[in-house]
């Protein structure tokens, strides 16, 4: 972003699923459509503007046009959408094994969001989104130790949680369960830590997803809630399927659960 330029208010971050990427291939660019079209978003004035013009610049990029691409992310202004589509560039230069370039791109997104300031930000909660999902996509290209961080800086705790939770998967499929339970037990909140220990645990050995409970003094909950709770927080998939509760959790003396001496209920599949 240079200097000088307007912030502009915008829509939520840019996501890049994989029937847009397909329609982009698929299709070819026309040189002057294009052109027009990137002539006529220079003069729009709505919250629509950048959204336009970061799906052109990603537009371009998949058909092959960089320089194209990045005459139209010059025109972007909004700090929000110039990060989501950083983050799509990161991907992609990453699938064509430009792993430097992709980790540069990552580094700028994240810079470039973080120095967005409060008044920039026309939605925070897709700003502490976006930032959730560069600090797991670090992960994902191996840099973990700055996901963490990058995590643990997010301004919503939920984002937080859940970022610590994706990076968590992300070192059990990399075969560092070490790293994963260190992520694992750097989860603030009981209820996060619990499910993200049910998440891994389903990964790692493909078990049947449970969940037992312990409540604190003077808390309650039926089976239906600690569902419905888990499922606002991990995919459909991975929501406990059998819950039992217990009066207290067995743990260690600096409070992480034994999960190994956690008694299964003979109705419950081991």
């Amino acid at each position: 972003l240079r200097p000088g330029r307007e912030i502009a208010a915008a829509p939520a971050p840019v996501r890049d699923p994989p029937l847009a990427r397909a329609a982009y291939l698929a299709l070819p660019v026309l040189v002057i459509g294009a052109v027009v079209r990137m002539l006529r978003a220079e003069v729009l004035d709505n919250v629509h503007r950048e959204f336009f013009l970061v799906n052109c610049a990603l537009g371009f990029l998949y058909a092959g046009s960089e320089d194209a691409c990045d005459r139209a992310l010059d025109l972007v202004t909004d700090k929000t959408q110039m990060a989501s589509a950083l983050l799509a560039i990161a991907r992609d230069q990453w699938e064509k094994d430009a792993k430097d370039d992709a980790i540069d791109s990552l580094d700028e997104a994240y810079e470039i969001l973080r120095s967005q300031r409060d008044i920039e930000t026309r939605d925070s909660r897709a700003r502490n989104s976006l930032m959730a999902s560069i600090a797991v996509q670090f992960a994902g290209f191996g840099k973990t130790e700055r996901g963490v961080q990058i995590a643990d800086e997010n301004q919503d705790p939920a984002e937080t949680s859940k970022a610590l939770m994706q990076i968590a998967r992300i070192l059990t499929v990399q075969n560092e369960p070490d790293l994963a339970r260190q992520t694992i037990d750097s989860i603030e909140e009981d209820a996060d830590r619990l499910f993200a220990l049910i998440g891994v645990a389903d990964e790692t050995h493909g078990e049947e997803i449970a969940a037992v409970i312990g409540f604190k003094p003077g808390e309650s909950a039926s089976a239906e809630e600690i569902q419905a709770f888990a499922k606002e927080r991990v995919a459909a998939y991975k929501y406990p399927r059998h819950i039992w509760f217990v009066d207290e959790l067995p743990k260690t003396a600096t409070g992480k659960i034994l999960k190994r001496e956690i008694e299964i209920p003979a109705d419950v599949g081991n």
